[in-house]
């Protein structure tokens, strides 16, 4: 399956987990797995969706994820079974640019989105400074 470069570094992070593709006949089977390059996608399900009921709220909120991924500060984004909730691995110089990044995100400017922050240091044991 071919993504753009473009949105494949956010295919990458997780910061992309929805795509809306316009086929004249379906190009994807659901179920099975397909590569976009350096990943691999498995696609859930393929529905016919008309343009207008893709959210505007929702289109700006993925538009805002890409540029937040595009700008080194979205790192990982999750989406959590059965709730609309997301967890999200950010990065920033300090607490008050990850603030700034926080409020000025769509669904927050709306007041649709309860953002909680935790610093995080790097442990000793994490297995991923061991290699350094």
């Amino acid at each position: 399956m071919r993504f753009e470069q473009r949105l494949r570094d956010g295919i990458h992070s997780g910061a992309i987990v929805l795509a809306f593709r316009r086929w004249k006949r379906s190009q994807v089977v659901p179920g099975h797995r397909y590569r976009t390059g350096t990943d691999m996608v498995e696609v859930e399900s393929v529905d016919v969706v008309e343009p207008s009921s893709v959210d505007a709220a929702q289109a700006r909120e993925a538009a805002s994820a890409r540029e937040q991924a595009g700008q080194g500060h979205l790192l990982r984004l999750w989406a959590l079974p059965g709730q609309r909730r997301a967890l999200g691995l950010w990065q920033a110089a300090d607490s008050a640019e990850i603030q700034a990044i926080m409020v000025s995100l769509p669904l927050s400017l709306l007041g649709w989105m309860d953002v909680q922050t935790t610093p995080l240091t790097p442990h000793p044991s994490d297995p991923a400074l061991a290699d350094s």
